[in-house]
């Protein structure tokens, strides 16, 4: 979800910043079943918090801004990238006491998004090489993080469905 949100902030940095504090008060409401939702909310926020300021610079530029910006997109980026960490290694751990299969699969999604930084941040090295080359990278990189979006989206569908299902269970062996 966090990079459907960072897409919204091409459109308007003042709608990311309200999707990422949504994201932020439902992080916090599963804080009360793993404390990792928690830290993964303070680090959403102050990635986010980051990010519109690093967005008002554009429009309010003073002395201050105009060496830091890209010290204040990493350091966002890098908050960011903390935060889906303890996200998602709340939701393995807590799917792994239901579906131990989906449990792990949170984390191959964790090394997906990785990777796609990775390459993201390569591309971004190898500009020097070729403008052409990486403008096709850059476009696979895209492509690679709306699939990642999608694994994300099916994987906490199946771990609500896996919920439901035991929810289920336990309220007919209680009425049993």
């Amino acid at each position: 979800l966090l990079c459907m949100i960072q897409a919204l902030g091409k459109l308007d940095p003042y709608v990311q910043f309200l999707a990422y504090a949504a994201y932020f008060i439902a992080l916090m409401k599963l804080n009360r079943v793993d404390s990792r939702y928690g830290k993964a909310a303070g680090f959403c926020l102050a990635g986010a918090v980051l990010l519109l300021l690093n967005s008002l610079r554009l429009t309010y530029a003073t002395t201050f801004y105009e060496g830091n910006v890209e010290f204040f997109s990493l350091i966002s980026s890098a908050f960011l990238l903390i935060s889906c960490y303890y996200e998602y290694h709340a939701h393995k751990d807590i799917v792994g006491e239901v579906d131990a299969e989906l449990g792990q699969r949170w984390i191959k999604v964790w090394y997906w998004k990785i990777a796609a930084l990775g390459i993201g941040i390569a591309s971004v090295l190898l500009v020097f090489i070729s403008v052409v080359f990486v403008a096709i990278i850059l476009v696979l990189v895209a492509l690679f993080a709306i699939v990642v979006g999608i694994i994300v989206i099916v994987a906490l569908y199946r771990s609500a469905k896996a919920y439901r299902a035991v929810v289920t269970f336990v309220e007919k062996e209680d009425a049993a």
